[in-house]
């Protein structure tokens, strides 16, 4: 009896015994998550203390920035309303360039405009094309003085009517910077008053002074673009851009009822789009039987341009699987083909489109060179064109052959070359 009892005591101290281990060890284990769970979290930390720090710096730098590019702004304001006293004008601009994301000046905007007032408000913001006599300017190089600004061919007539301001002659002065036109200062007359000659010309350069200098340093300012109204919210980025659209898709309505072909065309993209999603594509929009791609935005991707090739292609194999049994319903269905093309370059992404009906989107000359390209390419089979910038990205990864220059059309107004992926 004695024996059984001290077994039982030995046996329940030693499932003590046991217990008390695997408590410890518990508590060691769950000490160790705790220390790394505090570790993580101080590094977490120090990470965003950092990211804030790294911010504040950020808003700092801007906050001086944009209180330099005010001041500058007042100066050149200032510096233009006595030139105008000085020349007895009565209205006065300087415009700067407006580039492309390319880097090609397509138009010219107000950084000073005067007088201010409501009416002469109305112009910022607003675009002015090269094919007006400040444009005319800045392209040529030349200052000119226009005798009599409404017979001129190359006025910007509208200003006028958005301005409420009926000028007379106009005085168009080149400023340059280190030999380069960098901007133009324009002067305007009304009727009745002291007009401008070619004779002023000398007499204002003379006046210039830091102007040119003020300018030029304004151009190279973060700020440059939200000082002339034009900078928005969007953001630019790099990206790529997949156009693909469908030849002779009308075939499907001549053969079918209308439900059954928009049920063959819903078929289709959720087929092809599928393939683009997985890549690592963003569907942006639909147009008829065509869609727009785009890679690296928002979704970011290392290697979006040869990401963007991988789906063209992957795209043209899901189709033409689908195509089979399309044939199948009929034969005249052999002749509808898939077309992609894809470019690359700095895309903006932006808000557009009416106040009641906005969309988020992206811009840039990407989608021209893409577009262009896809109503380049033959009807007759499936193909896949890429951009020269595409094919210089993706280096010597693919086989591509080289299009003729005198075949591109007006897709040569966006890219100097186009390959087939073979």
């Amino acid at each position: 009896m004695m024996d059984s009892v001290g077994a039982w005591v030995s046996l329940a101290g030693g499932i003590l015994t046991l217990v008390a281990a695997i408590v410890a060890i518990t508590r060691y284990f769950t000490l160790q998550h705790e220390k790394s769970a505090r570790d993580a979290l101080e590094r977490k930390n120090d990470t965003l203390a950092q990211r804030v720090a790294a911010l504040n710096a950020e808003a700092d730098v801007s906050a001086r920035a944009g209180e330099a590019a005010r001041s500058a702004k007042t100066d050149v304001d200032d510096r233009l309303r006595k030139l105008m006293i000085a020349t007895g004008a009565s209205g006065g601009s300087i415009y700067l360039p407006v580039r492309t994301m390319r880097g090609d000046v397509h138009g010219l905007a107000f950084l000073s405009l005067e007088p201010f007032s409501p009416e002469t408000q109305n112009l910022r913001n607003r675009i002015i094309p090269l094919k007006s006599l400040a444009g005319r300017c800045f392209s040529t190089g030349q200052s000119v003085a226009v005798a009599n600004v409404e017979d001129n061919p190359d006025h910007y007539a509208r200003a006028n009517t958005l301005s409420d301001y009926q000028p007379s002659t106009t005085l168009n002065l080149a400023l340059r910077q280190e030999g380069d036109v960098i901007a133009v200062l324009q002067l305007l007359s009304r009727k009745g008053e002291a007009g401008f000659s070619a004779a002023d010309i000398g007499r204002v350069e003379a006046m210039l002074g830091e102007l040119p200098k003020l300018v030029a340093a304004i151009a190279q300012m973060p700020d440059y673009l939200r000082m002339l109204g034009l900078a928005g919210d969007g953001r630019s980025d790099e990206g790529t851009i997949l156009y693909f659209d469908l030849s002779n898709s009308s075939l499907l309505l001549q053969e079918l009822s209308s439900a059954t072909a928009l049920q063959m065309l819903n078929e289709y993209f959720e087929t092809v789009c599928d393939v683009a999603i997985r890549h690592g594509g963003s569907v942006d929009n639909y147009m008829g039987d065509g869609a727009l791609v785009r890679f690296n935005i928002p979704r970011r991707i290392a290697d979006h341009e040869r990401a963007a090739i991988e789906a063209g292609r992957d795209m043209v194999r899901a189709f033409e699987e689908l195509k089979s049994y399309w044939v199948a319903t009929s034969p005249r269905f052999a002749n509808i083909h898939f077309r992609a093309a894809i470019a690359t370059g700095p895309l903006l992404r932006a808000t557009i489109g009416h106040t009641a009906s906005q969309s988020l989107t992206v811009l840039g000359y990407p989608i021209s060179v893409a577009a262009a390209l896809c109503d380049l390419a033959p009807r007759t089979r499936n193909i896949i064109l890429i951009s020269e910038e595409v094919r210089r990205a993706a280096g010597d990864r693919l086989t591509a052959t080289a299009m003729d220059p005198k075949a591109l059309g007006k897709a040569s107004a966006f890219t100097n070359g186009a390959f087939e992926l073979t």
